[in-house]
């Protein structure tokens, strides 16, 4: 038993590096926000129902992959713990703000050339 958390621990070895740990943590952040944007994509009036269905399916698969590195995090480098979780949240939250605004330059613009 001691071999296995030895090796669980030489493995997340690189993890217990700030930079690492952000990379990583934005990049998972990435992932979730990506996962859910191809679910919201397969969205069509023909199949809203199935649509909804992919995008949630989607959403927990992002979700899930993040809360599963968090409780990585948690168990092997809580050391790194902060710099992962601050990169984890900027990671999905940046590129949500900048698709939330070309999106509403969108609106706006359509919305003023139908006037």
């Amino acid at each position: 038993m001691e071999e296995f958390f030895t090796d669980a621990l030489s493995a997340v070895a690189p993890f217990a590096r700030p930079v690492f740990a952000a990379l990583l943590g934005a990049g998972i952040g990435a992932f979730a926000l990506l996962s859910t944007h191809a679910g919201v994509r397969s969205m069509t009036p023909e199949q809203p129902t199935s649509g909804v269905v992919r995008t949630l399916l989607m959403m927990g698969v992002g979700m899930g992959a993040a809360l599963l590195a968090l409780v990585a995090c948690f168990v092997w480098a809580k050391d790194m713990l902060v710099f992962f979780g601050i990169a984890l949240i900027v990671g999905f939250i940046v590129p949500a703000v900048v698709v939330f605004v070309r999106l509403s330059d969108m609106v706006g613009a359509s919305s003023q050339g139908g006037r």
